[in-house]
């Protein structure tokens, strides 16, 4: 028989973090090994929360866990922040001032007025995507 070719690049990453225990795929994202434990508790305590976009990524979820004291306290502050970005249509602001580019990142393209002429204060080029 056949044997089916193994998946390359990206779609094999994408693969090993699906796939991989949990601890290893944190560490592939980038998440100090110190961390594991207690964004596991995180993303356990939100995974019945709907959360937009990119708010459940294990990098976005650990920028909480290190400026908060306990779980509790980063998941409060997740939820806050989540309530926040649909308030202040953080989604359609983005739409709104970019694309995401070829790579997979969010990249400064102004589509309406307002966007362009503030287009030269803006501050942020890159922005990881969920899968990223």
């Amino acid at each position: 028989g056949s044997q089916r070719a193994r998946p390359r690049g990206r779609i094999a990453a994408h693969c090993l973090l699906v796939t991989a225990p949990l601890g290893i795929a944190l560490a592939l994202r980038g998440v100090p090994p110190r961390y594991h434990s207690a964004l596991e508790l995180l993303t356990e305590r939100l995974k019945h929360r709907e959360l937009d976009s990119g708010m459940d990524h294990p990098l976005m979820l650990l920028r909480f866990l290190t400026c908060t004291q306990t779980v509790e306290e980063a998941e409060e502050m997740v939820l806050t922040a989540q309530a926040w970005r649909r308030e202040a249509k953080v989604e359609s602001i983005m739409q709104e001032w970019g694309e995401l580019g070829n790579d997979g990142t969010w990249k400064l393209a102004p589509k309406s007025r307002r966007a362009k002429t503030a287009a030269g204060l803006f501050a942020a080029e890159r922005l990881p995507t969920s899968d990223s």
